[in-house]
């Protein structure tokens, strides 16, 4: 979970783990353990790997939500239950994984750059420093409008 200071400062948290209104958000597993597994790569949740891959995977889950606009969590028409089974399609490579669908204000390249970051092989994803040169280069010239 990212939390933003007065200074807009990104802070990352386990608040949401203790708030109940985020309850949903999380999977009580069978060791009683709360798991964030609409964020989870396939492999962080089935066979308990964490590296720097999975995170690209959970950040893309993120940039999903703020392209969302925050409107919808992840998987929303799946159970829980049903995310962890699409997890398994994914361990299996048997074509039966569901992707997020494209946001409806999300540019081609930003949504093929997710697709990327939800490789099936941890090692097919980008790097975060690809990931910030990809993003530095979209937002090149780019003047917000004033509001």
């Amino acid at each position: 979970n990212c939390v933003i200071d007065k200074s807009f400062t990104v802070k990352v948290s386990d608040h949401a783990m203790y708030c109940s209104r985020y309850e949903q958000d999380y999977y009580i597993s069978d060791t009683k353990a709360k798991l964030p597994i609409r964020w989870m790569s396939w492999e962080s949740l089935l066979l308990g790997r964490q590296t720097t891959k999975s995170d690209v995977w959970a950040f893309a889950i993120t940039l999903w939500e703020i392209l969302m606009l925050c409107t919808q969590q992840p998987y929303a028409e799946l159970t829980s239950e049903q995310v962890v089974e699409n997890s398994n399609h994914w361990y299996q490579n048997d074509g039966c994984q569901r992707y997020l669908s494209r946001p409806p204000m999300c540019p081609r390249e930003i949504y093929d750059l997710m697709g990327e970051c939800w490789k099936r092989n941890a090692s097919d994803r980008p790097r975060f420093s690809e990931i910030h040169l990809f993003l530095q280069r979209k937002n090149l010239g780019y003047i917000p409008a004033h509001t």
